[in-house]
């Protein structure tokens, strides 16, 4: 878990390694993110991703229809328990499932329409702090 002040930018966010960009991963995935997209360091080094890029992929598929079901807004945070089908040991025919609880948090950026950045489990954005020009998040 990161402490992050509220000085702290999404651009040096991911200069830091501590929001990974993710939008050429998702660009041609269903789940149709038309906006700079990035996930936490905590998602990308979680257990069921291990930095996977396929497993960020099905992860953001998966975790994003409460975005969909609400009309897909440029503004809001959307929370869903994704199902991850884990295979303990190579050779298993039963794989294990797993839930990740993503959450989607979409903000409006000047430099385009919005940014979209998922966090998992405890994390959590802080929009009570005021944000530079080209959006930031904040953790807490």
């Amino acid at each position: 878990m990161y402490e992050i002040g509220s000085n702290y930018s999404r651009d040096r966010a991911l200069a830091d390694g501590v929001l990974i960009d993710v939008t050429e991963i998702v660009r041609d995935c269903r789940a149709e993110i038309p906006y700079p997209t990035a996930v936490s360091a905590g998602l990308w080094n979680h257990p069921l991703i291990e930095r996977d890029p396929n497993k960020v992929r099905d992860a953001i598929e998966r975790g994003v229809r409460s975005w969909i079901d609400a009309g897909r807004p440029a503004a809001g945070t959307f929370v869903n328990p994704v199902p991850m089908w884990v295979q303990e040991q190579p050779r298993s025919l039963d794989p294990e499932l797993h839930f990740l609880q993503l959450t989607m948090v979409v903000q409006p950026c000047e430099a385009s329409v919005a940014v979209v950045t998922f966090l998992v489990d405890d994390e959590s954005a802080d929009f009570r702090c005021p944000r530079p020009p080209g959006g930031a998040l904040y953790l807490m």
